[in-house]
């Protein structure tokens, strides 16, 4: 059985050291207004042209990193491996080329928290040469769980650049049937300069900087609530009639999920619309939810095009259907 945070005070102070942990942390230079270029005169041994994180969280107990990384050999003479730090507690890794086949590598841990990982190349990569690998591995944690006015967990992944990085980006896929955390929290997820993307039944978050430096540490931080299930738990029902009890409770169980899915899916399309939007939905309840198109630019006095560009995500979440008529 899981522990809940139920005191306003413990919760704002376990905010107050996310806080302060953050502003301990040497962020990414593609945030910072005084960056400076990368000089090749200088002795860059190794250069990470580009550097992708991917975070599936698949559950609190399962979460999948995947490293995709093209780096390139700035020496004066060949080389035959590289370094590679993870400050995470981790399990399973795999290291891997493009094609999918096993690369050598060792393992050095510091600790449980803190590995170095020396990957030994299938051929040696000569000077201005690049090589291509990814590293998989899962995290060896449990999300811990909060307590709102709704169950919440935090994801919080310090990212440890190892080299000289000319392109980071970071995607966090949130579980299926999720969304953001709204509430006590300062945020939902930081870095907030992204915008969230829905695809399909999960949420992703992705980040991109530019000319990130060698041995700086970066704090990505996501909020979201306890996934919603589609599938609702067993319903027993009084048979009343070896008949009539078997249509009564198969409509009232397709009824109940129904009910369940919208309220579901109106909760999470919500999060992300704009005021317009939010007005427009309005509107449709006012009217029972009918309006035609015409009649909407009159009530909003907006233009054809801005009500279609708003109606849009409202269709996308499906909050609205369009009537091959011209109603809503």
């Amino acid at each position: 059985m899981r522990n809940y945070i139920k005191c306003p005070f413990c919760l704002a102070l376990v905010v107050s050291l996310l806080v302060l942990s953050m502003n301990n942390v040497a962020f990414p230079r593609g945030l910072d207004e005084q960056e400076t270029e990368i000089n090749f005169n200088d002795h860059i041994p190794l250069v990470h042209n580009f550097h992708e994180t991917r975070i599936d969280i698949k559950s609190i107990n399962e979460i999948e990193v995947t490293e995709t990384i093209i780096a390139e050999n700035k020496d004066n003479m060949s080389t035959t491996h590289c370094g590679f730090w993870i400050n995470q507690t981790i399990r399973n890794l795999v290291v891997e080329d493009t094609q999918d086949k096993d690369i050598d590598f060792d393992l050095d841990s510091a600790d449980s928290s803190a590995h170095y990982i020396t990957i030994n190349y299938p051929s040696s990569i000569g000077t201005n040469e690049s090589m291509s690998f990814k590293i998989e591995y899962f995290l060896d944690i449990e999300l811990s769980q909060f307590e709102d006015k709704s169950a919440y967990y935090s994801f919080l992944f310090r990212k440890s650049i190892t080299y000289q990085t000319l392109f980071f980006r970071m995607q966090i896929e949130m579980p299926e049937n999720s969304f953001l955390h709204e509430g006590e929290v300062p945020f939902s997820y930081y870095p907030e300069e992204t915008t969230p993307v829905l695809s399909g039944s999960k949420f992703h978050l992705v980040w991109e900087f530019e000319n990130l430096y060698a041995y700086s540490d970066n704090l990505f931080v996501v909020y979201f609530n306890e996934p919603f299930s589609k599938t609702p738990p067993l319903i027993w029902l009084i048979i009343v009639g070896p008949v009539s009890g078997l249509i009564t409770g198969a409509f009232a169980v397709l009824w109940w999920m129904k009910r369940r899915e919208r309220k579901a899916m109106i909760k999470l399309g919500t999060i992300f619309l704009t005021e317009d939007q939010k007005i427009l939905l309005k509107h449709l309840f006012d009217h029972k939810g009918r309006m035609s198109q015409k009649e909407i630019i009159t009530v909003t006095n907006k233009t054809k095009s801005k009500i279609s560009r708003d109606l849009v995500p409202l269709e996308k979440y499906g909050l609205i259907t369009k009537e091959k008529w011209g109603r809503i």
